[in-house]
């Protein structure tokens, strides 16, 4: 046991970005569900798990554990967070999706900086 059941910092790092991405989708998520935005979506989960599955089989292959997380990191970046937001706002809020990404990235690299620098 001990040191050689471990995953290595940059595995580790990877899960970590991974749940951070998940936690973030979720506000957009609640909203859709509480307006009961169900079936504008269908086929997200079908092609978020064929890009799953392609590209984390292609980077398993070059880079072993690490290319199943970044497999599904891409494919919920890829098609996740701007079809499930899209969705959201062009159904459930009638507004364009282009503000909600502008503020969401100026918050993020806002907050990421401010706190930095507290």
């Amino acid at each position: 046991m001990g040191i050689d059941y471990t995953f290595h910092i940059s595995i580790v790092a990877a899960i970590v970005i991974s749940f951070y991405i998940e936690g973030m989708r979720q506000t957009v998520l609640i909203f859709r569900e509480a307006m009961g935005i169900f079936t504008k979506d269908q086929l997200k989960p079908v092609i978020e798990a064929i890009v799953n599955l392609i590209v984390s089989v292609i980077l398993t292959l070059k880079f072993g554990i690490i290319g199943i997380i970044l497999g599904t990191i891409i494919s919920m970046l890829f098609v996740c967070v701007w079809v499930e937001a899209r969705i959201l706002f062009k159904y459930g809020f009638s507004k364009n999706v282009i503000e909600f990404y502008k503020n969401f990235i100026h918050f993020r690299i806002f907050k990421h900086f401010y706190l930095k620098n507290i």
